[in-house]
């Protein structure tokens, strides 16, 4: 009794919900969903104009029943016939597809002829269709002469027949022909001539950056050949590649309409002017005005200059010293994004910066020559990884530009980047007080770890200078402490004259050091190479000391 109860409840539950199902269905029935375009026929009738694109845009065939539909009958009835002003009723039996070379396909209750056909949806009646129904088709990647017939009947009515009798009845859809068409693969399908397509100038030689064009010719027997040109001056600004990759193409490049449709790459070679300058035209040899049109816009980032010593975590008024220029071109273009790359000599990506600015002429960018994707926040770069290697990237549509060197630099040249580490040492005065003999005439201190003066402590030899030097650096004399900064005596309305110790890598680096002090009346200057090690460097006062006693 409770399983019999149970069953009954759900039975209910189910005839509830089909019937909202059957009302929800019914209640939509005033509409359909949107499509490209709907090519409608009356029975039968021919047309010839029902031009079909392919990848995933949506078409709808329907037929219209002379004088309209007759509301006042059932439409449909229950046999499925729907009545017309004309005093016949009418119904369709089937739907077919043909193509050349091949039987009809059955389409009356929807076909899927996988991704180069695509899929047939078999609408219901509605309002739209003249609740005939009608058949939805969302086409695949391919595209050829196709038909598309409908069959059906009808049978009088009322005044004009008795309906013991019917008539068979069909239309048929045909595309117009010949057509040829050129059509992108990827994000810019169905938009060949605006956008267009965007390219960039493949400077790395990467396959993913090559654009596919396929060339089709919808026809059902003409023949004949297809000739595809670059105007515009496309033909230096690109180049074509066959479909796998593996052959350059020329320009023009022609091909038999029998072996169309065939696929192509484009590569981009140097940058446009501006947008869409750049325009593919496939043109069929048996008549110039059956042809097509695809619009180009090759972009590309260009460096204009670098910095290529670097200094980490250094600014100068604000603003980092390690700077980039570049330029998105062309100026009217706009890459989705722009980012930065710095890769250490053993090739590992160390830091990136993304966020730069996407078009203009000559932008300036900033950074901290640190690690990691930030300014500010990461580790600063070390000689170690001496040379770093900079590449910049514009992106659009997934295709990338890259800026691998300069516009100035050759081809087999790359931007590398080294980091600059300077270490001053020492500095030891040789005009104070000079020596006499063996012995330095010099106030020394009394206790060498003791940063106090006292007049007549013990002499020193000359072998001690270099220890005794009066600015010495933390670490340099292990025995000294942290770091050394001892005044010095000097005759009045002389010159100072001092040797530097300092380190600079990386070698080969033409320097200049300055010195001055907060009066300005002492000034130090001296230039040099690099020469990665310890290195003395001998500066002289360029102006001699006031003519009296005074404190600097």
């Amino acid at each position: 009794m409770k399983k019999s109860l149970i069953n009954s409840i759900l039975k209910a539950v189910l005839y509830i919900f089909t019937a909202l199902l059957l009302f929800s269905a019914r209640g939509s029935a005033d509409g359909l969903p949107s499509v490209n375009e709907t090519y409608t026929l009356a029975p039968n009738a021919e047309n010839n104009q029902a031009e079909v694109k392919p990848n995933s845009q949506v078409y709808r065939f329907n037929v219209s029943l002379p004088n309209g539909v007759n509301l006042d009958k059932p439409h449909p009835d229950q046999d499925g016939w729907v009545y017309a002003h004309d005093h016949w009723k009418y119904k369709i039996d089937k739907w077919e597809l043909y193509r050349p070379g091949s039987g009809p396909i059955d389409i009356t209750n929807g076909y899927y002829g996988g991704d180069s056909l695509g899929t047939f949806y078999a609408e219901g009646p509605a309002e739209g269709n003249s609740f005939l129904g009608s058949i939805r088709w969302s086409t695949g990647t391919d595209q050829s002469y196709y038909t598309i017939i409908v069959h059906g009947r009808r049978r009088p009515y009322g005044e004009g027949g008795s309906g013991f009798y019917e008539e068979n009845w069909n239309s048929q859809w045909k595309p117009p022909a010949p057509r040829l068409y050129l059509y992108f693969d990827g994000s810019e399908r169905g938009s060949e001539d605006n956008p267009g397509a965007f390219i960039p100038v493949n400077s790395t030689q990467e396959d993913n950056n090559l654009v596919k064009v396929r060339i089709n010719w919808v026809a059902d027997s003409s023949t004949g050949t297809v000739t595809v040109t670059a105007q515009n001056p496309g033909n230096y600004r690109i180049r074509l590649w066959n479909e796998g990759k593996t052959q350059t193409l020329s320009l023009p490049y022609t091909v038999n309409t029998s072996q169309l449709p065939q696929n192509i790459w484009v590569e981009g070679i140097q940058s446009s002017e501006s947008l869409r300058d750049t325009t593919l035209t496939a043109t069929w040899s048996g008549d110039s005005s059956c042809h097509d049109t695809a619009k180009l816009t090759i972009f590309d980032v260009q460096v204009n200059s670098y910095s290529k010593w670097l200094a980490p975590n250094q600014q100068e008024e604000g603003q980092w010293v390690n700077k980039v220029e570049y330029s998105v071109v062309p100026t009217s273009f706009t890459a989705d994004s722009v980012y930065m790359t710095v890769k250490d000599k053993n090739d590992s990506e160390v830091a990136e910066r993304s966020g730069l600015t996407t078009s203009g002429d000559d932008i300036t960018y900033s950074w901290d020559a640190c690690q990691g994707g930030s300014n500010g926040t990461g580790e600063p770069l070390t000689v170690g990884g001496n040379p770093y290697k900079l590449t910049l990237t514009a992106q659009k549509n997934q295709r990338e530009a890259k800026a691998i060197r300069t516009v100035d630099q050759q081809p087999n040249e790359e931007m590398d980047m080294y980091v600059v580490k300077v270490d001053l040492k020492t500095i030891r005065f040789t005009s104070d007080h000079q020596e006499t003999g063996s012995q330095l005439n010099l106030i020394y201190l009394n206790d060498p770890n003791n940063a106090t003066f006292a007049d007549g402590g013990s002499r020193r030899t000359s072998s001690d200078v270099e220890q005794f030097a009066e600015w010495v650096t933390s670490g340099v004399y292990p025995t000294l402490p942290a770091g050394r900064n001892d005044p010095i005596t000097q005759t009045k309305g002389t010159s100072l004259v001092l040797n530097m110790k300092l380190c600079i890598i990386p070698t080969g680096l033409n320097f200049r050091v300055k010195g001055l002090n907060a009066q300005g009346s002492v000034t130090f200057e001296a230039t040099g190479t690099s020469t990665g090690v310890d290195q003395e460097v001998a500066m002289t006062e360029t102006t001699a000391l006031p003519n009296m006693v005074t404190a600097l």
